[in-house]
């Protein structure tokens, strides 16, 4: 039986009659709240929760997290308006707090603000990397961006950087690396971006997305009807004739309420992906189904490139054992193939060695993950495979960082800095994968360089860490990213710091100051802020001692001059 409701006591209102007051205490309401909401008895719950908010004191450090359950129900009814409304009432209370920050993050992404909510996924991500749900979340929301606006315009929304690193130690969170985008989309190939090329410039004359009627209908539901009467009347060319005006009109208002519901498919589409994906069976020329059997009898490799991407997907979706187990077993399975029979094995197992390494790192079996990072590196080595040196030295410096080996990061970071300095021209072997830009690898140095900074400020080489934030900054000037250069002049500002060279420090401060106003980085502006007003006090502390000790050395001569007036007084 549920509980009873909590008793309700009276007292006298100034109209003379009588209100209900609340009787039972604030872990009284929240207790009932966290029933009902187990019970999915969301509006009961949002009621006990309310009650207990009414009753709280601001003081009480149990208010934020009954903010966030309330919220937390208001997403389970759909109301993400109010679930926001509520997270952010919680980040009031609690600037930092992390519960807080990724329900503000859901509620934006449920809204279908996608950009905002990949912010806020990245923001609680950098404070707190552990936490699992912000890594899902930035996932869902660059997939959801590149669905709605097209993936090659959603990659330049993922250039930002890490700002916690003024105010928080945590150098460990993980990177989806330069050498790792790249290779997943030289697995994708020219084939699938002159087809997405050629669906994009289809869908310009043809609004509403690429989704087949079948799951289109299953994502609309009642409004598909909707969609299929926009479309019949933006086909028609008498009411849509665009040589009149009201035509043209017609012809607009159609085109932009189809993209609309094409973008909603791709938001709900993500929301629940295994539900409306068609499976698409690979089949020989008579329409008999290719079993995986059979692949991986005939085509070893089609059949292996299919098993890393089920690992991968693993990965994604944190089935870390899962992906520990599926790696391992095609480590060995790739070990029993000739080289006849798989011509780039090596590079197979550079790739398989790679994920099962970070399977391991997820579940925070360091040492042994290192130990499959360095087996990469070995193979990739001796096979000369530039992407694959590049992937494993990414892996085996973050790994170290997460261990606190901070010198031994350095050396493989250092050892990628040359690989890049020597990097291999395109040849016309590799012209089928993508070309890094000049910007491209500028960011990439730039990310390398603040790294390698950061582990030397780690390490107490201060001099060291501002060379390397230096040339982080000018890396970051090259592609003019602003963000980048926060962060470099932040760090160079905290190498100062150390050094008490507090006058460079506070001109290094107000540059980074400029910056995040620039940007309108709200939390970096007050961090550096705080940074900043420390600097300068210690500036004037600094002035004061040296005034008093002028003082000083000013008072002892004059003691000298008079004892020496005193002796000779005495001797005539």
């Amino acid at each position: 039986m549920p509980p009873p409701p909590p008793r309700q006591e009276e007292e006298e209102s100034e109209s003379g009659g009588t209100v209900e007051k609340p009787k039972s205490s604030f872990t009284t309401y929240v207790a009932e709240g966290d029933k009902l909401y187990k019970k999915a008895e969301y509006r009961k719950a949002i009621d006990s929760y309310s009650t207990a908010i009414e009753i709280a004191d601001n003081e009480n450090a149990d208010k934020k997290n009954c903010f966030v359950s309330r919220a937390l129900c208001h997403l389970q009814m759909g109301d993400s308006e109010a679930a926001l409304s509520d997270a952010e009432e919680a980040l009031e209370l609690d600037q930092e707090y992390i519960k807080g920050l990724w329900v503000k993050a859901e509620a934006l992404y449920r809204m279908g603000d996608f950009e905002y909510a990949l912010m806020f996924y990245h923001r609680g991500h950098n404070a707190r990397s552990d936490y699992a749900e912000f890594k899902i979340g930035i996932q869902k929301a660059q997939e959801a961006i590149e669905n709605a606006i097209g993936k090659e315009d959603a990659e330049e929304l993922n250039a930002e950087g890490d700002l916690t690193m003024f105010y928080n130690r945590d150098t460990t969170q993980n990177y989806i690396t330069f050498s790792e985008k790249r290779n997943k989309e030289k697995k994708q190939g020219n084939k699938g971006r002159e087809e997405k090329k050629k669906d994009n410039k289809d869908n310009k004359s043809k609004p509403g997305g690429k989704a087949s009627k079948k799951s289109s209908r299953r994502l609309l539901g009642e409004i598909y009807s909707d969609k299929e009467y926009l479309e019949m009347l933006f086909k028609d060319d008498v009411i849509a004739n665009e040589d009149t005006d009201s035509g043209k009109k017609i012809k607009e208002y159609t085109s932009d309420a189809l993209d609309y519901l094409g973008k909603r498919e791709d938001f709900w589409r993500q929301q629940n992906p295994s539900s409306v994906h068609d499976k698409k069976q690979e089949r020989t020329g008579s329409g008999r189904v290719i079993t995986t059997a059979q692949q991986r009898r005939n085509d070893p490799g089609k059949y292996l490139i299919k098993q890393i991407e089920k690992v991968e997907e693993d990965i994604d979706k944190k089935k870390y054992k899962q992906a520990e187990k599926k790696s391992k077993d095609l480590i060995s399975e790739t070990n029993t193939y000739n080289e006849n029979e798989l011509p780039n094995k090596q590079e197979f197992l550079a790739t398989l060695h790679s994920l099962y390494g970070t399977s391991l790192l997820e579940q925070e079996k360091y040492e042994q993950a290192e130990k499959e990072y360095q087996k990469d590196y070995d193979i990739s080595e001796e096979e000369n495979n530039f992407d694959g040196k590049s992937r494993a030295l990414d892996n085996l410096g973050r790994i170290c960082v997460k261990q606190e080996k901070f010198s031994k990061a350095i050396e493989y970071w250092e050892t990628k800095v040359q690989l890049l300095n020597n990097k291999p021209p395109p040849t016309a072997a590799s012209s089928a994968s993508k070309k890094s830009s000049p910007s491209e690898d500028a960011l990439e140095r730039t990310w390398l360089y603040h790294e390698i900074g950061r582990c030397h400020l780690e390490e107490g080489n201060f001099s060291e860490s501002k060379e390397y934030g230096e040339k982080a900054l000018e890396s970051a000037k090259i592609p003019d990213d602003a963000i980048w250069q926060l962060n470099a002049m932040v760090l160079i500002a905290k190498s100062e710091v150390k050094m008490e060279e507090y006058q460079s420090a506070s001109e290094s401060f107000g540059q980074a100051l400029d910056l995040a106003r620039a940007q309108g980085a709200k939390e970096a502006e007050k961090a550096i802020e705080r940074a900043l007003k420390d600097v300068n006090d210690n500036i004037v502390k600094g002035m004061k001692a040296d005034e008093n000790e002028a003082e000083a050395e000013e008072g002892g001569r004059s003691g000298d001059e008079g004892g020496e007036q005193q002796q000779q007084e005495k001797k005539k």
